[in-house]
């Protein structure tokens, strides 16, 4: 893992994008990334190229591998999950495009409630889930 401190990421940031930015300034290649977070180097490509987002349960272990908060990462998620949305309604016919883009915004609002019951876990000190 990264012992760097954690830093603040720029509103609209994606995962891909951090992600991309971090091998390329560490010189990390794909392999490193997955072998320290312990995924498959496919399933880290499809994160830096966009096609796919980490799930919530993988945030921690990257947060900190990328040594950003996992608040903010959480938000990157929820902006990734956006631009594939965009992506999706643009690639689509129109009554697919509808629906696509409806299931992914119920994705990225089921982000949001689950950064939303992490933030008041935290707050409480107990597990709170909506």
């Amino acid at each position: 893992m990264n012992q760097q401190v954690e830093k603040s990421i720029p509103a609209g940031t994606t995962i891909s994008s951090l992600l991309h930015d971090h091998m390329v300034r560490s010189g990390a290649v794909e392999s490193d990334v997955s072998e320290c977070l312990g995924v498959d180097q496919t399933q880290v490509g499809r994160w830096r190229r966009g096609q796919t987002v980490p799930r919530a349960s993988a945030l921690k272990t990257l947060s900190e591998y990328l040594g950003v908060d996992v608040h903010e990462l959480e938000l990157a998620r929820v902006e990734s999950e956006k631009v594939r949305a965009d992506l999706v309604a643009r690639k689509s016919s129109e009554p697919l495009r509808d629906l696509r883009a409806m299931a992914e915004e119920l994705k990225a609002a089921k982000a949001r409630i689950k950064l939303l019951e992490m933030k008041i876990t935290e707050c409480l000190g107990a597990d709170f889930t909506i």
